[in-house]
């Protein structure tokens, strides 16, 4: 009479393939969710782009509005402009906002985790985007 039911080896083969295909998948799998973390930091970083122009555009004298804050933010854009100013997808980085030119230009920046090789920005002598993470991404006017 056969007993129905996996052998011991049987299993372990079964768990050994399953390991290995973690394995293989894993990686992937983070490299994705660092690229989805990078589009959304581009994304806002582009909305902010929009909100600032708006700003500028509606000014009786153009020009772009003053960093507060910290991490610095553009001053009056959130609320009529920006629902809220964005944040960065991990809590211990920020993005940077500085006004150039007596508000003639401006700089925003962020860290990207998926570009390497990248030459750092300094976001116009902004500093870093969070502890001693030096930008790697950077948007002016």
């Amino acid at each position: 009479m056969k007993k129905k039911g996996f052998s011991l080896i049987e299993l372990v083969v079964v768990m050994a393939v399953m390991g290995v295909l973690m394995a293989l998948v894993l990686p992937s799998i983070t490299r994705s969710r660092a690229a989805a973390r990078d589009g959304k930091r581009k994304a806002d970083l582009e909305s902010a782009r929009a909100a600032l122009e708006v700003y500028r555009g509606d000014q009786p004298v153009p020009a772009y509005p003053v960093a507060t804050g910290n991490p610095p933010r553009a001053s009056g854009v959130v609320g009529g402009y920006l629902p809220s100013w964005p944040t960065d997808p991990l809590t211990n980085r920020n993005y940077r906002y500085v006004q150039t030119g007596s508000g003639s230009g401006y700089a925003l920046c962020a860290l990207l985790e998926t570009e390497t090789g990248v030459t750092t920005v300094n976001c116009n002598g902004a500093g870093n985007c969070g502890g001693s993470v030096v930008c790697n991404y950077e948007v002016t006017n």
